[in-house]
């Protein structure tokens, strides 16, 4: 896309057909992941020229319908994160239990560890500080979702807000200047939203 018209796509690249794109992570102007929902595995792309360059195979972590649900990715300190949901696609998506982070190795393609989730059906992730912060629930049970916040090096998440406490099911999330708190828009009864302030410490 030109920046200054949006609406009006230069080219665009094939990530295969019907396997459902959640979000392209860049690591150069000749590198990228691509995380898709409906794929066992990470495409690796030139983003300049739509050339794929490989694959990373993520079905290991797989539940019963061969599929993690990649959802989210990013980069730090030089592993590749990827956000897996495990939802089982022949029941209308529920999930199977709680997400998944794979801490990956871009270069060689291997998991390097996994990170256990509190909550079911992740939507997004930060880091901050050093430390990762996963949001998202199950739809309409409240129970399952909130916010995670998972220590540097650590392979479990403890939740540290509940979506009830958010008044809705957090959905999307962001850093402001104040490094100690974390902004989060809440998904409530479609098509109601609102904006809840974290710390991020408690």
């Amino acid at each position: 896309l030109d920046v200054e018209t949006p609406d009006v796509p230069l080219t665009n690249y094939s990530v295969r057909n019907g396997t459902n794109p959640q979000d392209i992570v860049i690591e150069s102007a000749s590198r990228a992941y691509v995380l898709r929902l409906a794929a066992a595995n990470v495409l690796i792309v030139n983003p300049a020229t739509g050339d794929s360059v490989g694959t990373i195979d993520l079905s290991s972590l797989a539940d019963a319908d061969g599929l993690p649900e990649m959802i989210d990715g990013l980069l730090h300190d030089g592993d590749l994160y990827v956000l897996l949901q495990l939802l089982d696609e022949n029941a209308w998506f529920a999930p199977t239990g709680p997400g998944v982070v794979a801490v990956v190795d871009p270069a060689d393609g291997t998991i390097k560890r996994t990170i256990s989730l509190t909550i079911e059906n992740p939507e997004l992730m930060i880091m901050d500080e050093g430390a990762l912060y996963v949001a998202g629930g199950a739809w309409g049970d409240m129970t399952s979702g909130g916010v995670d916040r998972v220590a540097s090096g650590a392979a479990t998440a403890t939740r540290i807000t509940e979506a009830e406490a958010m008044r809705g099911r957090p959905t999307a999330a962001a850093h402001v200047d104040d490094p100690n708190s974390i902004w989060g828009v809440v998904s409530q009864s479609c098509p109601a939203c609102a904006v809840s302030a974290l710390d991020a410490t408690t």
